[in-house]
């Protein structure tokens, strides 16, 4: 494969017409095809890369979104231990993290 020019198969194709030979007028057009094809897939490769890059920044939110929900979470999720009181502000339930009426309060909002 050669790194040809569209310029340059069209000049071939003027140069056929000069000298009036078209012996090889298939096979230019055949390469001219080939070379608008692998344009075209370029382009089309550069607007799905561009896409893929707004994709990605949306889902990098969604990460930093997920990772402050997570942290929020955890606040209200001890470590498993028999000695823990609900994790709930105020709260001295004794539970091993937070107490059904506070975590109900929470999964409903």
């Amino acid at each position: 494969m050669s790194n040809r020019m569209l310029c340059d198969y069209l000049e071939e194709l003027r140069t056929c017409d000069k000298t009036k030979n078209y012996s090889s007028l298939s096979s230019i057009i055949e390469e001219i095809q080939f070379v608008a094809n692998r344009m075209e897939s370029a382009l089309y490769d550069k607007s799905d890369i561009k896409n893929f890059m707004e994709d990605r920044a949306k889902l990098k939110d969604e990460v930093k979104a997920l990772k402050k929900l997570k942290e929020e979470i955890e606040v209200f999720i001890n470590p498993i231990n028999t000695n823990d009181t609900c994790a709930f502000p105020g709260c001295s339930n004794p539970r091993l993290s937070m107490c059904k009426e506070h975590l109900d309060k929470i999964c409903k909002n």
